[in-house]
């Protein structure tokens, strides 16, 4: 616990050569040179492209309505759902709920 603001950081590693970068969304940062090791980081492109938008955009048909795709699921159900009485429901409790009526 603290009073303070704490950062994370996630750090997911790709080849650089990688022409598909983040999912198709975003080109990978070069983030070491082994002949520059003392090479700074570029990330002006990386951050110039706004990922959720993209995201979004990929997922949404003409008219502007998202569309179901499995690949983009979000939702986050799992066998711990059944440790507790869920008491709130959301996106992730009505997948797990649909899910388990399918197993019925």
């Amino acid at each position: 616990m603290s009073d303070d603001v704490r950062w994370s950081l996630d750090l997911r590693w790709q080849r650089p050569s990688d022409p598909d970068g983040l999912w198709g969304l975003k080109k990978p940062v070069v983030m070491r040179l082994a002949d520059k090791p003392e090479m700074a980081i570029d990330w002006t492109e990386f951050d110039a492209v706004d990922r959720h938008a993209q995201q979004k955009k990929s997922v949404t048909s003409e008219d502007g309505v998202a569309e179901e795709d499995p690949e983009f699921d979000t939702t986050l159900p799992g066998p711990w759902m059944k440790k507790w009485e869920i008491v709130h429901m959301n996106k992730h409790t009505d997948r797990h709920a649909r899910d388990e009526a399918k197993r019925d």
